[in-house]
C-alpha cells in the first residue's frame, strides 16, 4: 500500500505546469505565459481603459481566471461576476459559483446555479450543484464532536501545502514563505519561490529540508520512497532559455546526506518523452513508463488551452 501511495504521488508531480520569465505587455500575454500575478494587474488596467463591453467581459473573465490560478477565490469571484454582468455568457456565472463554493459561501453559489438553471432548465449539473451546496450547508451547521480541525501552528500567510510524514514528529512540506535567501518574486504567484521545509511537530520549529535540494528556483510537492532512500520532487528552472519548465527530479540518500538532485532519465530538456530505453535494472524509474501516455494527453490538453487563449487575444486586437 505504501508503494502504491508513493507511485500515485509521483504521478501527480507530472501534472505540474510550466511558466515563463519573459517580459509581457498585455494581460493576455501574461496569462498565456502563466505570469498570473502580473496578469491580474494588467487586466485591471485594461478593464478600466476599455470602452467596449464585449472586451470588458473578456478581460474580466480572464482576470478571474488569473486570480483563480493564484488561489484567490475572493478576487476571482468579483471578476467573474463582472464578466457575467458584462455579458460574457454562462461560463462566467459558473466560475463565479465555483469561486463562491471555495469560500464556503454556499447560499450565493445556490443563487447563481438557480439563475443558470432558469436559462438551462434541463442541466443536471446545475441541479446537482444546488443539492451539493445545500448538503454542504447542513454539514457546516452540524458539528461532529468526533473531529476537531484547526490550522497547524506552523502555517504562514503564504502557501503551505503538500505535507508528508517522514518520521516520528517530522513532516516534510512545500511553502513559498518568505526567506532570507532571495528577494526574487515568482511571477505566477507574485510571492517567493517555493522550497521544501521540515517541521518538528513537537516543537513546531520549521527548518529548510536540505541545502543541497533547495535552490533559488521552485522546489516542491516531494515524496520519499517507502525505504526512505529516494526523494522525488519537482523543480522549475530556466536552462539557457526563457522557458521555466517543471522537471521531475530525484535525489538519493547517501549515508546521512542527500545527493545532488538530477532529472529522471525520462526527462529531456523540456518535456518527458521517449523513455523506453530505461533498463529493467532501474526499479526506481521503471514504474513511470506506464504513465507516459497520461502525460502526453496532458500536454495535448495544455496546448489546446493555449491555442484558445491565443485566439481570444487576437479577437481583442482585431477590434
Amino acid at each position: 500500500m505504501r508503494n502504491l501511495v508513493f507511485y500515485v504521488t509521483v504521478l501527480s508531480l507530472l501534472w505540474t505546469a510550466c511558466t515563463f520569465t519573459r517580459k509581457v505587455q498585455t494581460g493576455m500575454q501574461a496569462y498565456e505565459v502563466k505570469q498570473f500575478s502580473v496578469a491580474t494587474t494588467l487586466f485591471e488596467k485594461e478593464y478600466e481603459a476599455s470602452h467596449s463591453q464585449q472586451d470588458k467581459a473578456l478581460i474580466a473573465f480572464y482576470a478571474g481566471e488569473s486570480y483563480t490560478n493564484i488561489n484567490d477565490p475572493g478576487a476571482a469571484s468579483a471578476w467573474y461576476f463582472k464578466a457575467h454582468q458584462d455579458g460574457f455568457g454562462p461560463e462566467a456565472l459558473e466560475k463565479y459559483a465555483e469561486a463562491m463554493k471555495k469560500q464556503e459561501k454556499y447560499p450565493e453559489a445556490i443563487m447563481a446555479y438557480e439563475d443558470l438553471l432558469k436559462a438551462s432548465p434541463g442541466n443536471a449539473g446545475y441541479r446537482s450543484n444546488i443539492t451539493l451546496c445545500k448538503q454542504a450547508i447542513d454539514w457546516k451547521n452540524a458539528k461532529n464532536a468526533a473531529y476537531s480541525i484547526s490550522p497547524a501552528a506552523f502555517n504562514t500567510p503564504s502557501a503551505d501545502y503538500s505535507p508528508i510524514p517522514i518520521g516520528p514528529g517530522k513532516v516534510l512540506f512545500t511553502s513559498d514563505r518568505e526567506s532570507d535567501k532571495s528577494d526574487d518574486r515568482y511571477l505566477w504567484t507574485g510571492r517567493a519561490f517555493s522550497d521544501l521545509y521540515m517541521v518538528n511537530t513537537i516543537t513546531q520549529e520549521v527548518s529548510d529540508f536540505d541545502a543541497i535540494i533547495n535552490s533559488p528556483d521552485n522546489e516542491g510537492t516531494a515524496v520519499i520512497s517507502p525505504d526512505g532512500m529516494l526523494l522525488v520532487f519537482t523543480r522549475c528552472y530556466v536552462d539557457q532559455d526563457y522557458d521555466a519548465w517543471c522537471k521531475l527530479m530525484y535525489s538519493k540518500l547517501q549515508g546521512s546526506v542527500w545527493s545532488e538532485a538530477a532529472p529522471f532519465p525520462i526527462v529531456k530538456k523540456r518535456l518527458i518523452t521517449d523513455s523506453l530505453h530505461l533498463q529493467q535494472t532501474e526499479p526506481p524509474y521503471s514504474f513511470l513508463l506506464t504513465i507516459l501516455q497520461v502525460w502526453e494527453d496532458t500536454i495535448s490538453f495544455s496546448r489546446r488551452r493555449m491555442q484558445k487563449a491565443n485566439g481570444a487575444n487576437r479577437s481583442i486586437s482585431a477590434r
